[in-house]
């Protein structure tokens, strides 16, 4: 059997519902595997309850609900990493620091300048945009991936979206690869 693809998530990938969703859909259905870490974790949910001091007991629990989903996902043990890394922006090095422990394949974020090639050390790691390895990761099994989409549709209650809804919420987050995968899919 092939390896699955492996993808360590940023803290922005996991802010937005939609695209944090459809990755551990994805990842269930055993089509890629997910990592993040505590560090990763706190850091979206803090920035989600800045903007939404009202969601605290909701993100609590898609938190708890997303670790016992997929247990393996959670990175640990990187910290000794940390200090030799270098980025634009310091507070980052544990991120990538995770996602080279993690033995990811790719760094997932909307901030790929955050991560410059140069400063990714090794070069086993791939630092992309969430939109393109969505894309890959989607294509490799359509028919599965429409399972995964229609089951992603069916849990949403408020409000209950059409595929149409869904891929345009997903070109609205700089998804559109993936958003017209999904228009594709659900014709």
């Amino acid at each position: 059997m092939t390896p699955v693809p492996t993808a360590f998530c940023d803290a922005n990938v996991l802010y937005s519902a939609l695209p944090r969703d459809l990755l551990i859909r994805l990842a269930l259905a055993e089509l890629c595997e997910v990592r993040w870490s505590d560090e990763v974790q706190d850091e979206w949910t803090r920035n989600l309850l800045a903007m939404r001091p009202d969601r605290a007991q909701a993100l609590t629990r898609t938190r708890a609900l997303m670790e016992r989903a997929l247990p393996q996902a959670r990175c640990h043990g990187y910290e000794s990493l940390i200090p030799g890394l270098a980025l634009p922006d310091p507070d980052d090095r544990h991120v990538l620091a995770a996602a080279l422990h993690s033995g990811a394949d790719v760094l997932l974020t909307f901030n790929l300048k955050d991560f410059p090639p140069a400063n990714v050390p090794g070069g086993e790691l791939l630092v992309t945009h969430p939109d393109s390895w969505l894309v890959d990761v989607m294509v490799q099994d359509e028919e599965l991936t429409l399972t995964v989409v229609q089951e992603l549709l069916a849990a949403l209650r408020s409000p209950r979206l059409q595929v149409a809804d869904l891929a345009e919420a997903l070109d609205r987050l700089t998804l559109t690869r993936t958003a017209e995968i999904i228009r594709t899919l659900g014709r």
